[in-house]
């Protein structure tokens, strides 16, 4: 699999760390080895694969894929706030990094 598939892996197989789900019944072989034969997400959606859930495969496909021209502001060097780190991840339910962050701001 080339880097430029990673984007079309994830949307494929799913990617559970950031609640993807991707194709019904994908796992890992079977997505590298469509990407193999069809290259993209969208050549295997035109080659008549997944067509009642092509729809949200583009959208986790989108989700997956990362931009990287965004302007981000200067961030002031500051010591870290792990509890309030850990009340996000809570929020956005997060629950393994939540529960990793917790024990970071029990320890200090």
């Amino acid at each position: 699999m080339l880097p430029e598939q990673v984007p079309d892996f994830i949307a494929l197989r799913g990617d559970p760390s950031d609640k993807i789900p991707g194709a019904k019944g994908v796992g890992a072989v079977t997505a590298a080895s469509l990407l193999k034969t069809h290259g993209t997400l969208e050549a295997t959606l035109a080659a008549g694969k997944f067509a009642s859930e092509a729809e949200a495969l583009r959208l986790y496909l989108r989700i997956a894929t990362m931009v990287r021209d965004v302007k981000l502001p200067a961030i002031k060097s500051a010591p870290p706030d792990w509890a309030g780190g850990a009340a996000l991840a809570r929020k956005w339910e997060l629950n393994g990094l939540a529960d990793r962050l917790e024990k970071l701001a029990t320890a200090q």
